[in-house]
């Protein structure tokens, strides 16, 4: 089930190494950052969002789950570098054009990922489906001109590396990522988190029964 998340809402998108990287995995690439994949008729990427992942840390940790289960799938090596932070209200702020009518973001817990949602952009009906890239191409770069950071990190299992992909993230067109949450939104959020958790903690218990 998808959730609209509300307009006063962050969202962050993950960067991982080698998939948001050209060059053999040596130079950060923006138009790979976000691994569109069309559903239907939309563009659509995962994001996490602040409500259940109230504070960077938990962000991080995310991001070195999501490389953990890649790496035990036997996969290239992943290595989580960091995070960008995109406001909810600006994506559905975006211009049609190029084929794209709207751009979304829902609520979506998928793999067990309480803070996972969907980014989506509606791809117009008259549009070829074999013939994207203008309007992937375009997403993208509104995309890249709402992101704040990076918020950098090295998960406890790439401590190891002495040149971290991480230093090759840019800074985000908007400059750095600042979390301006006032106290009682950070309590708020906390609530949710702990209240989301121990529903869907009881859902996936019944579900196994």
């Amino acid at each position: 089930m998808c959730i609209r998340i509300p307009d006063d809402q962050v969202v962050f998108r993950s960067i991982h190494h080698p998939y948001a990287f050209a060059s053999k995995g040596k130079k950060f690439d923006s138009s790979r950052s976000w691994n569109l994949k069309r559903y239907d008729n939309a563009l659509v990427a995962s994001v996490i969002w602040q409500r259940f992942a109230p504070n960077a840390l938990m962000v991080h940790r995310y991001g070195c789950r999501n490389s953990q289960k890649r790496n035990s799938a036997g996969n290239k090596r992943d290595v989580y570098c960091g995070f960008y932070a995109l406001d909810v209200s600006a994506v559905r702020q975006i211009k049609a054009s190029e084929g794209i009518v709207a751009a979304n973001v829902e609520h979506k817990i998928e793999l067990g990922e309480i803070a996972h949602a969907n980014l989506f952009a509606t791809i117009d009906a008259h549009v070829d489906p074999d013939d994207l890239e203008a309007a992937k191409t375009y997403f993208l770069d509104r995309l890249w001109r709402l992101m704040a950071g990076p918020c950098l990190y090295t998960c406890p299992a790439d401590s190891d590396l002495a040149d971290h992909p991480r230093l090759q993230l840019p800074g985000g067109y908007l400059g750095s990522y600042m979390d301006s949450r006032r106290l009682l939104r950070r309590i708020s959020d906390w609530l949710w988190y702990l209240i989301g958790t121990l529903r869907w903690s009881k859902t996936a218990r019944q579900l196994q029964e």
